[in-house]
């Protein structure tokens, strides 16, 4: 009987860790470390749609990136639930100090959805939005903006998105977030409902990519993987681009597009040695 009991104890103390763990890490809740230390009454209907930290050591690192644009040496660094990117331009001679201070440089922000890394290179002031949509069209989306450091984890504001499906007549089948979209933000670590806006959102295509429109002065340019959307945008038209590399492919190639310009540039992003 005293063993029976100690069993019992034994099981009884593992299923309470259990479920101590599932409370405090969201495993047991079909979340991740985004819900940590949440109790059931405080979660969010779109709790597991905040940015999530990706797993350490997955894409972090040097890289280089070559190809139609160039060879770049690149550095991402994971920034919560978004990454920065900081590439330059390879120059021809790097003893030349001329080359050297002409070398083109490029700061961005990335998130990983859908097996995808995907890239912005925004303006002055602006970000990335990643959107998983439905078939009905309507999406979910995490986005992060830039405040004049990007390369500084702590200047990075992220938050969440939704839109609503097309407006009738605005809609296109042959495309996922085609047409005129109301939709509504917030700033990470906000509480309440998601504040809609008083401008909508108009997609449409864009030779090989999609031309995103916010009333009335912002724009973008996003690409299609799957059905993750992602886009680039800001209030400058400047240089705007947006890449996509494909993580799951056993070499990671990418394609990307700019703001204005026709036709994607495709590159090549492989471990620094």
């Amino acid at each position: 009987m005293r063993e029976r009991r100690t069993a019992l104890a034994i099981r009884a103390s593992r299923v309470g860790l259990g479920l101590a763990l599932a409370l405090t890490t969201g495993s047991g809740l079909g979340g991740g470390g985004d819900v940590a230390a949440a109790t059931l009454g405080s979660l969010h209907p779109l709790a597991f749609m905040r940015p999530r930290p990706a797993a350490p050591g997955t894409i972090e690192g040097r890289w280089v990136a070559s190809g139609d644009a160039g060879t770049w040496d690149v550095t991402i660094a994971a920034a919560g639930g978004a990454f920065t990117y900081d590439a330059t331009a390879r120059v021809r001679d790097a003893a030349d100090a001329a080359d050297a201070a002409r070398a083109r440089r490029e700061r961005g922000l990335a998130m990983i959805r859908g097996g995808q890394l995907f890239v912005a290179f925004p303006p002055s002031w602006g970000g990335i939005t990643v959107y998983r949509v439905a078939a009905d069209g309507s999406a979910r989306g995490e986005w992060a903006e830039q405040h004049r450091a990007p390369e500084d984890a702590s200047q990075l504001l992220l938050g969440e998105v939704e839109l609503d499906a097309p407006r009738v007549g605005t809609g296109d089948p042959s495309g996922a977030l085609l047409g005129e979209h109301a939709w509504r933000s917030r700033a990470g670590g906000q509480v309440g409902p998601l504040v809609g806006a008083r401008s909508a959102l108009v997609v449409n295509r864009a030779d090989a990519a999609l031309h995103f429109r916010w009333a009335p002065s912002m724009e973008g340019v996003g690409l299609q993987r799957g059905d993750c959307v992602a886009a680039v945008w800001g209030t400058s038209q400047r240089r705007m681009g947006l890449a996509a590399y494909d993580l799951e492919a056993r070499e990671i190639r990418g394609v990307r597009v700019t703001l204005g310009e026709p036709g994607v540039l495709r590159s090549l992003l492989a471990r620094a040695p």
